[in-house]
């Protein structure tokens, strides 16, 4: 029985040990996150989990639809920031109620995704239709706004970086590029596009972002699966707005907190 006992508790202590790897996608989008510089909004979060619990956090990159086959294939445990959908909620586990509901208290941030455009623009969004058509719209390849754009038929949806993008609107050889709206705002800050870019009144789209575990990775550890969720919102509440507020008004992309 004492064997029996010190077996378990080994099992126990490694399984603690073990880090949850969660993947993020291999770019930089201040103010929740700038991998060359390890900050941001999001990468302060981990930190202060990771100082909060013995269980450990580990980070690794890579390019976003790779980021998501890993997970849902169990290379890694998570990954972040991601949308929910139905087709996604069969590959990856969401934080949920006791009643198996969508729990968006537990979301890792709500997120607004307004159409950028040239300041000469006349193109209006009325949250369903453009007012005008024959038009190139562009967001970042593989997230859930390309989808959406892509349904539209008046337009032509194409995906391009996000630097890239709002460059070619300042320039008018884009109408129209979506993005969230922090990351946007800050991208134009850094490449001096304020004079030229705004946004339309209605957004895109608003959502909440997540970070999904792996299907595997919940089934066999429901109890930490659930303990990290509930770490992450409350890390949340009691940073969230004080570290969005200092990343959004630091210009130079090179502070730390």
């Amino acid at each position: 029985m004492k064997y029996l006992l010190l077996i378990f508790l080994i099992i126990s202590a490694v399984s603690r040990a073990e880090p949850i790897v969660l993947c993020v996608e291999k770019a930089d989008y201040p103010p929740f996150m700038d991998l060359d510089q390890e900050n941001g909004v999001f990468y302060q979060f981990i930190k202060i989990m990771n100082k909060q619990s013995d269980q450990q956090i580990e980070l690794v990159s890579r390019p976003w639809k790779r980021c998501l086959r890993e997970v849902e294939l169990g290379i890694f445990d998570g990954a972040f920031a991601v949308i929910y959908t139905q087709k996604r909620d069969q590959m990856f586990a969401y934080p949920k109620t006791h009643d198996g509901l969508l729990d968006n208290s537990k979301a890792l941030w709500t997120v607004n995704y307004p159409v950028f455009v040239h300041k000469d623009s006349t193109l209006q969004w009325d949250g369903r239709t453009f007012n005008q058509s024959q038009i190139q719209v562009a967001s970042p390849l593989g997230y859930i706004v390309s989808k959406q754009l892509g349904q539209i038929r008046s337009l032509t949806a194409l995906n391009m970086e996000a630097v890239k993008g709002l460059k070619l609107v300042a320039r008018k050889r884009l109408n129209a590029y979506v993005i969230e709206q922090s990351i946007g705002e800050k991208m134009i800050q850094r490449h001096d596009l304020d004079s030229l870019l705004t946004t339309l009144e209605t957004p895109f789209m608003v959502k909440d972002w997540y970070i999904i575990l792996s299907k595997d990775f919940t089934r066999k550890s429901p109890l930490k699966a659930g303990r990290f969720w509930e770490s992450l919102a409350q890390v949340r509440m009691e940073h969230g707005a004080r570290l969005y507020q200092f990343y959004m008004q630091e210009a130079s992309g090179d502070q730390s907190e």
